[in-house]
């Protein structure tokens, strides 16, 4: 696999993984602004392993193109399980 495919495939699992742990603090706990702020730590932490990783590319590039991944999938896996 090439490294886009990975990175892709990472943070389309850790998006969905943590969009349904969104939906859980959000009404089992009751914490919506945990919810909210759980993701973006996760997502920041889990930055600095792929620097040392990726050092073909750019860092600039590793970030644009896993936030969006990330943080679309995210959403919509968190939607649709608050919507059920």
């Amino acid at each position: 696999m090439k490294v886009d495919q990975i990175i892709a495939a990472a943070y389309l699992i850790l998006g969905a993984v943590f969009g349904i742990v969104s939906n859980y603090f959000d009404k089992v706990v009751g914490s919506f602004i945990l919810a909210m702020i759980l993701p973006v730590a996760v997502y920041a932490f889990s930055l600095y392993p792929l620097f040392t990783l990726v050092k073909l590319k750019k860092k600039k590039w590793l970030v644009q193109n896993s936030i969006i991944t990330f943080f679309l999938v995210w959403f919509v896996v968190w939607i649709v399980v608050y919507n059920m």
